[in-house]
């Protein structure tokens, strides 16, 4: 067995002479090597290339920050299958609920069926009309929906954290703060769309 030359290693005030074969010297070497650069990189890298950067949307999630958003109109007098529309959009898709559940209820136990890619290019962003002040509002049912068959909107989101918010929302905009107006319009626009 060849030997590398002897090794110095300093113990005190003695030295120690060591003799190792060159196959444990070399790769006992490099491996502490190696180590001591992973044990500055490894958190280094941890840091910057998996830090979690809550202002970043991930893959799935729509405009408007959401993995999951429903809405739909509702009209309680009224025969045919356009009395309740609710529809989902959810991973670049867009489904339609077959079950036409009255305005809810929370959370949304939908049976969904994929429509066409045309027709979610049409509504996928919806998400970012819906107002940031809807957030704030201490009630989930704003007006009188569907009060005097004039219909409601429902609306249900996921935000990226998973937390679950819905709203039943009057469409007689004079039962409604301002800021909803457009987005009641919206919603009502979108609808016709997927609809036509």
């Amino acid at each position: 067995m060849r030997f590398a030359r002897d090794k110095l290693l300093k113990k005190g005030d003695g030295v120690i002479c060591i003799s190792q074969p060159i196959g444990e010297i070399v790769p006992s070497y490099l491996e502490k090597r190696m180590m001591k650069k992973l044990i500055w990189i490894l958190p280094v890298f941890l840091m910057t290339g998996w830090s979690c950067d809550k202002s970043t949307v991930d893959c799935c999630a729509m405009p408007g920050a959401f993995s999951d958003f429903i809405f739909g109109t509702y009209y309680g007098e009224c025969l045919g299958e356009g009395c309740i529309e609710t529809f989902r959009l959810r991973d670049e898709k867009l489904y339609e609920d077959e079950n036409d559940n009255y305005g809810g209820p929370f959370p949304y136990p939908g049976e969904w069926e994929q429509l066409s890619d045309e027709k979610y290019q049409s509504v996928k962003d919806l998400p970012t009309s819906l107002p940031d002040q809807l957030f704030t509002e201490t009630e989930t049912t704003i007006g009188m929906p569907d009060a005097g068959d004039w219909g409601g909107i429902y609306i249900e989101v996921e935000d990226l954290e998973g937390n679950r918010h819905y709203w039943n929302i009057d469409t007689m905009k004079d039962n409604l703060p301002q800021y909803l107006h457009d987005f009641t319009d919206a919603v009502q626009a979108a609808v016709a769309a997927i609809n036509e």
